[in-house]
Formats: C-alpha cells, sequence, structure tokens
C-alpha cells in the first residue's frame, strides 16, 4: 500500500527541500537508512538536533509548509508521529501491542527508542534528573548536564554586555555569555564556588575532552572491544547450556525408561515393585522439568545478550559516526552529541573538572584502556 511521506532531500532542513512523496512503508524504510537518505525524516531531527513536536510545528508553518491535507501543523500531530510505535513495526491497538514486524519498519527499532527515551527525560516529572538538553537553539555546548561542583545546582545560561569606548572614541560592545550557578544567584543554598564560568572557555575544554573520546574510539573496533568483553561471557553461557542440554537429554532418555519398566510392572513382568518404580518415575520426571527450564532460561539469557551485543556494537559505530562529523556539524547537532556521550559534567573553582560519560561510553572507554594495558604487558613480556 502506497502513502504519502515527508521528507527532507536536504540534510539541513531547509525549507525547499521538503516535499510530500508517494512510496510504500518499505520504500521509505530503504530510503531513510540510504546514504543520501539520512536525516531527512521527523524522528532523525528530534535524535539528532532535538527538535521537539512544539518546536517541529512552528518550523514547517513558519516556513509556509503544509501537512498532506494542506492545513498547518498542529504540535499534537507531530507528538503523535513522533511516538507512533507503528514506525518501528508495532501494531497497536489501545494499550494492546503486537510483536515487531520487521517488514512494517519504517524507523530503526534502537534509533526510535532514543527518541522516546529523550522526549521522556525531557518531561516535566524527570527534570530534577535531566541531563539531555532541553532546547536546541542556544550558543552552548553544554545544557542540563553541567553543575556546580560545590553546591551541586545545576549551571544555567546567562548574557550581559559591557560597552568599551576605544581611543578613537567609537563604543565597542562585546557580549559575554556565562554559564552561572542558580543555586548561588538565587541565593536558595551557601556556595563558596564561582558565580560563574566563562562560556567559550568551559566549551573549549569539553570539546577537547569529546576529541579525545573520538580519538580512543577511532584506535579500536567494534569488535575488539565488544568481542573481548563479551567473548569469556559467551563461552560460559554456550558451555553451561551445552550441559543442561545435555542432562535434560538424559533424563529424558531415563523417564521413557522407567515408564516401560513401570508398564512391565503392570504386567508383571518386572522384578521391580510398582510403588518403586512409581518413586523413581516422580524423580526422574521432577528432574526433566527442572533441566527443560535451565535450558530455557539459559536460552533467553543468550539469546538476551546477543541481543545486547548487536545493540553495542550499533552504539559503537554510531559513536564512530558522530567523531566524523562532530566539527562539521551546526551546534544544535554537536550539543544533542555531548549530551549523549557526556552525562555529568561537574565545574569547580578554576574550572577543575569531574566528567561522568553515560553507561556505554564508559564501558567502551574502559574496554579501550584495558586493551590497551593487555598489549603492553604483552609487549614487556616478549622484550
Amino acid at each position: 500500500m502506497r502513502k504519502r511521506y515527508f521528507r527532507m532531500k536536504d540534510p539541513k532542513c531547509r525549507p525547499e527541500e521538503i516535499e510530500w512523496i508517494e512510496m510504500t512503508g518499505r520504500e521509505f524504510y530503504c530510503f531513510v537508512h540510504s546514504p543520501e537518505g539520512q536525516n531527512r525524516h521527523f524522528i532523525d531531527m528530534c535524535v539528532s538536533s532535538g527538535y521537539g513536536k512544539f518546536r517541529l510545528a512552528h518550523f514547517l508553518n513558519d516556513h509556509g509548509i503544509r501537512n498532506r491535507k494542506g492545513e498547518t501543523w498542529h504540535d499534537a500531530t507531530i507528538g503523535a508521529i513522533l511516538h507512533n510505535p507503528l514506525y518501528k513495526g508495532i501494531l497497536r491497538s489501545g494499550e494492546t501491542y503486537s510483536e515487531p514486524f520487521e517488514e512494517l519498519q519504517i524507523i530503526k527499532p534502537e534509533f526510535f527508542d532514543m527518541a522516546q527515551a529523550l522526549m521522556n527525560e525531557r518531561t516535566n516529572e524527570q527534570k530534577e534528573y535531566r541531563t539531555m538538553p532541553l532546547n536546541t537553539t542556544g550558543q552552548s555546548l553544554l545544557s542540563g548536564n553541567v553543575f556546580c561542583g560545590h553546591c551541586g545546582g545545576r549551571l544555567t545560561l546567562t548574557t550581559n554586555g559591557k560597552v568599551y569606548r576605544q581611543a578613537d572614541g567609537t563604543c565597542l560592545k562585546k557580549k559575554r555569555i556565562r554559564y552561572v550557578c542558580y543555586n548561588k544567584t538565587r541565593h536558595r543554598v551557601e556556595c563558596d564556588g564561582q558565580t560563574g564560568y566563562t562560556m567559550h572557555i568551559l566549551d573549549d575544554i569539553i570539546a577537547d575532552i569529546l576529541h579525545q573520546v573520538f580519538d580512543k574510539m577511532k584506535s579500536a573496533t567494534s569488535d575488539m572491544i565488544i568481542g573481548s568483553a563479551c567473548q569469556k561471557q559467551m563461552t560460559l553461557l554456550h558451555g553451561d547450556l551445552k550441559r543442561a542440554r545435555a542432562e535434560n537429554t538424559k533424563a529424558n532418555a531415563e523417564y521413557e525408561s522407567l515408564k516401560a519398566e513401570v508398564l512391565k510392572a503392570v504386567q508383571g513382568k518386572s522384578a521391580l515393585p510398582v510403588d518403586v518404580l512409581n518413586e523413581l518415575l516422580d524423580e526422574i520426571r521432577q528432574r526433566v522439568l527442572d533441566t527443560s527450564h535451565k535450558v530455557s532460561e539459559l536460552t533467553s539469557e543468550l539469546e538476551s545478550r546477543n541481543a545486547k551485543t548487536a545493540e553495542m556494537k550499533a552504539e559503537f559505530e554510531r559513536i564512530a559516526t558522530w567523531s566524523e562529523i562532530f566539527d562539521g556539524s551546526d551546534i544544535a547537532t554537536q550539543k544533542m552529541i555531548c549530551g549523549y556521550i557526556i552525562k555529568k559534567v561537574t565545574v569547580r573553582r578554576n574550572y577543575q573538572l569531574s566528567v561522568e560519560f553515560n553507561i556505554n561510553v564508559e564501558q567502551f572507554l574502559n574496554g579501550i584502556d584495558s586493551m590497551v594495558q593487555s598489549n603492553s604487558c604483552e609487549l614487556a613480556v616478549a622484550k
């Protein structure tokens, strides 16, 4: 079935390059995930540039772009699109959801889930725990994830200007943007730290840290990091599953043998009493159930580990892609990349920083460091 889909011909979201196209869902899926089709859909704009439903609606309406009925966009319509699980192949009827249908997928599930996580973190219920940018319209690299190291309060942006009179009598206006401690400026709690930190100085330090992360990630492949971390666990799991299956096969064979012996006892052809055979049969039946349950658990765990490994590889490749596009991206995209990599920045006097990375990034960096240490030990032994 062919439908009309919204797409952007140009990933920079220029209004004149936005159109509606006739495609099947599968054709649109192929377009969105092709090299020329990336970052050209609502969910891409949400994840990559931090657009919310209100900003998307205003963006489209302000540039005269109408929906398929020729009417202006409402934020509720955009919200319904951003939250529609059909984009990742899941049918919904009320509160009932189907299993994913791969042939119905338009957006990769992990990409759709990133959009949901971002929108959930921006809700009022999560405002105390939010570390992702609430909006991406400002000039700063950090937003929502930078805190004072003295009182623990969130740092917010403030802008002020100063006029300098030059030697020739002309006035020169300079704008200064700073991160300021909200607790200290509003006198909410006692804070012995700096009131503010110059934006470009702090942003340059964070950009340098991001480049160090990118350089580390480029020095290894996903198989080297994820493979070394998961291979041992997967080997152990395969061994446990093999033993559990062998025990289950043995228990089933004994169970069938005992059932045949019970039949003989009923017919008076067995030397063992029926009550003894029934007691043994109950024990073996329980062993069959236990080993079957263990096989099922280990199989589920193995499938879960495989899915987690695939997810981590996709995350690694995503970060590798960010390292390639970061410097050439606009500030909105850079801010979102920073938010996905860095969970929290704590700043103390004289720009002393403590950086907490998001868990997957932390795991990757630890994996790279372990790999480097292992290689160094090997070289030392070889010498």
